[in-house]
């Protein structure tokens, strides 16, 4: 019976060993890893703007900025870290949840219908009327106007009447003092995926790494 055996000479091992370790402590293989972890987050995020905003308000939303500041950020190696940075105003009081009260003025305005989301009271309304309510609180409410359409054909004997609505007079935002926002883990992704995702890139820099230039085997 015979037998195949592999001998490696001891000088070639010691040489992929010390090739080993470079790779180990080159800030290409932790640079490797955060760029896959980067693209997770812009994905992550990406998903987040369709299924919270552009899906139900056809705009785009919070989350599209997030996935934008993650992209125009550059990736900082130091030593075996990486660090990303989300500059996103709010993403870390969405994370960790707390209670909000307004910078300005007396009231955080909260969006009553779909057309409103998004929008600024003072920059994107001049037809609003504050109404108060009860406990302090309050709303904005559409002003009631009616327009005629003059441009419609008339009809033989019709009033201009019959060419006006009425339109206005709903809640476009609701006033509150302060909102207790819950915490959402979902707004990034899971901490053993990214490590996941970090490991899988290095360890296939890793494989590169050791396969180019490999001392012969006997």
């Amino acid at each position: 019976m015979s037998a195949l055996v592999a001998m490696i000479r001891t000088e070639a091992l010691t040489a992929l060993g010390a090739r080993a370790r470079t790779a180990l402590e080159s800030s290409e293989m932790v640079e490797a890893g955060g760029t896959a972890v980067k693209r997770l987050l812009v994905d992550h995020f990406t998903e987040l703007n369709t299924e919270r905003h552009r899906a139900q308000f056809g705009i785009d939303g919070f989350y599209a900025d997030a996935a934008r500041s993650v992209n125009a950020a550059p990736l900082q190696v130091a030593g075996r870290s990486a660090m990303i940075s989300i500059d996103k105003l709010g993403l870390a009081q969405r994370l960790l949840g707390g209670t909000i009260r307004p910078v300005k003025g007396e009231y955080l305005a909260i969006p009553a219908r779909d057309e409103a989301v998004g929008k600024s009271p003072r920059k994107d309304f001049n037809d609003l009327t504050f109404v108060p309510r009860r406990n302090g609180q309050a709303m904005l409410v559409q002003t009631i106007k009616t327009e005629v359409d003059f441009k419609a054909k008339r009809r033989k004997g019709a009033s201009v009447s019959d060419y006006a609505r009425t339109t206005g007079g709903v809640v476009m935002f609701w006033l509150v003092t302060e909102v207790v926002q819950a915490p959402d883990p979902t707004v990034l992704p899971d901490d053993d995926l990214m490590q996941q995702i970090a490991y899988a890139a290095m360890d296939e820099f890793l494989t590169r790494r050791l396969a180019s230039n490999q001392p012969g085997l006997n």
